[in-house]
């Protein structure tokens, strides 16, 4: 059974969370789903924040399952944006000098 109607799911969540927040926010500036029938992936800006093909989520030996999908995908989206911050603000000091 594919797992791209849970997925799909998730990302229509994590978004509507985005849109809620962030009212300018265009649809050029969310995350999508990418699949080719068998390899999927979760993607931001075409930053690779999961995929399929080799799983970063921990995995559970107690409950035989991985971390929760939605948790994980915000985890690595803030990451994301923590990375993108510490770059600007490496570069605006930068221009100040």
């Amino acid at each position: 059974m594919s797992e791209s109607p849970k997925i799909i799911k998730i990302i229509e969540e994590i978004n509507e969370m985005f849109f809620s927040k962030i009212e300018h926010l265009d649809t050029m500036h969310q995350l999508s789903f990418v699949t080719d029938g068998y390899y999927q992936l979760i993607e931001f800006c075409d930053h690779v924040l999961w995929q399929s093909d080799e799983d970063p989520r921990e995995f559970s030996e107690e409950k035989n399952e991985y971390e929760d999908l939605k948790t994980f995908i915000i985890n690595e989206f803030n990451n994301f944006i923590l990375e993108l911050n510490e770059f600007y603000i490496i570069n605006d000091s930068y221009r100040k000098n």
